[in-house]
């Protein structure tokens, strides 16, 4: 159980809730970019107190191994939070298998970082958690996400009707997935 692990260019790291204040600046600041692909959220989920136990919570979920969320920061500024990849719904034997879940910031999109992040962390799930298979969900039109997802392996596997609830209505999503090999 790796808290950290680096990349060429990343840091990726489990956060405690030291870091409130920094995972806050960051979902304000992508909030417009971010919202039309998320559930609804309440109007206190951007204020510090909720970050900072959703981010408590979170960091106690990882120490069960029930949901993990590294969050990305430039190995030349290691203070600034530039995305974070996510992986829940994670089942034991006999599936051994979770879904992922990722945002960048709107200000380092289309340099790479993103894949990059991805990448390493679903690494990361298939060899140092014994992860079998990832799925992720993609809703229709976000082709950069689907871009990356195949960029780094994920096969489209089709259409996953109604799906997620997405801003109170539910939407298709294209479900990828991921493999160890054997």
């Amino acid at each position: 159980m790796n808290f950290e692990y680096e990349t060429p260019r990343l840091i990726l790291k489990v956060l405690d809730s030291s870091y409130a204040p920094a995972i806050l600046k960051f979902v304000q600041k992508n909030k417009e970019v971010f919202e039309p692909y998320e559930s609804l959220k309440s109007s206190s989920f951007y204020t510090i107190d909720y970050q900072t136990d959703l981010i408590q919570a979170e960091y106690n979920a990882f120490l069960s191994l029930k949901y993990i969320r590294y969050y990305a920061f430039l190995k030349e500024n290691p203070d600034l939070i530039i995305g974070t990849v996510s992986f829940y719904n994670i089942l034991p034997q006999p599936y051994c298998s979770c879904t992922t879940g990722y945002k960048i910031d709107r200000e380092h999109w289309h340099m790479g970082y993103g894949s990059e992040m991805v990448h390493a962390a679903v690494d990361a799930m298939l060899s140092d958690f014994g992860i079998h298979r990832i799925e992720a969900y993609v809703m229709n039109g976000n082709i950069y996400s689907a871009k990356l997802l195949e960029s780094i392996g994920f096969e489209n596997e089709g259409i996953a009707h109604k799906s997620i609830k997405v801003n109170g209505t539910y939407k298709d999503h294209f479900r990828y997935a991921i493999v160890a090999p054997e």
